[in-house]
């Protein structure tokens, strides 16, 4: 080739590319050592394995050039792992924003209930300032009461959440871990609502007047 002898060690078997077939392969200082060639224009084809490609194509310009991997360019190959990545911090935000709508309904539902609550005790209320409970007392028999509500809430959600997941991993037979800290962050979170939903009821309760409570019923 170009006068310059080569010797045949091997046959290129099983390839699907015609250009492969039908081709004769050098190695690439053998072919720049001959006049007239240059790599300007050179395509170095390169198969991988499923999923292979992305890594490859992030090495492949130091394998082939290690002393001036800068003059090579690579086409852009699809990486699953950053795919898969995308995908996950989609969903990872997803799932956030799903939770924090979760959360602030579950907050207005505590109010609520705390509400009817005040209403329903009036007479109540009443009697407690009456025989001589002060202001903040009542607000604390609401607030004790709301944040019970939260942190049992917070349990049952933590609960039925890693039960879901333990569930799922086990159909799929995947490995999965629960980290202990999310077993302290859903009744915290609930502890944080619940004391929030409470904020107004109690005010409501504590600034009740005892003679028009005691006159509720």
């Amino acid at each position: 080739m170009a006068d310059t002898r080569f010797s045949v060690i091997g046959r290129i078997t099983g390839s699907t590319d015609d250009t492969l077939a039908n081709a004769v392969v050098i190695p690439h200082s053998a072919a720049l050592a001959i006049d007239g060639v240059s790599d300007f224009q050179t395509v170095v084809l390169v198969r991988t394995d499923l999923g292979g490609g992305g890594p490859v194509s992030r090495v492949i310009r130091i394998a082939i050039r290690p002393d001036r991997p800068e003059s090579l360019a690579t086409s852009p190959v699809a990486d699953f792992s950053s795919l898969r990545q995308g995908v996950g911090s989609e969903l990872t935000r997803l799932t956030a924003a799903v939770g924090f709508l979760l959360l602030a309904v579950a907050t207005l539902l505590i109010a609520n209930a705390m509400i009817v609550s005040v209403v329903s005790r009036t007479a109540e209320i009443g009697l407690r300032r009456s025989m001589g409970a002060s202001q903040r007392g009542i607000a604390r028999i609401f607030f004790i009461e709301g944040g019970l509500l939260g942190v049992l809430g917070g349990l049952l959600g933590s609960a039925s959440g890693m039960a879901v997941s333990l569930a799922i991993a086990a159909m799929n037979r995947w490995d999965t871990t629960q980290p202990l800290l999310a077993v302290f962050v859903g009744p915290a979170v609930g502890l944080a609502a619940g004391l929030l939903a409470s904020a107004y009821p109690s005010w409501r309760a504590a600034t009740t007047l005892p003679a028009e409570a005691m006159r509720a019923d």
